[in-house]
């Protein structure tokens, strides 16, 4: 998750593999807003832990 965050704040949603923004979607970590995907705050405590976990960001 923390990479494909990476991927999406640098425009680059072509680098997260195929259906995982679905994925987060549908988990209830990120949703649409004004034409972009923003992590919802159960998002935002998935990706802390991941990091915290050294997963790189």
């Amino acid at each position: 998750m923390p990479a494909a965050i990476a991927s999406l704040w640098r425009r680059r949603a072509w680098e997260v593999p195929q259906g995982s923004l679905d994925d987060f979607v549908t988990l209830g970590w990120m949703n649409w807003s004004r034409g972009a995907l923003l992590l919802t705050p159960a998002g935002q405590i998935v990706h802390d832990r991941v990091v915290a976990q050294g997963a790189t960001p």
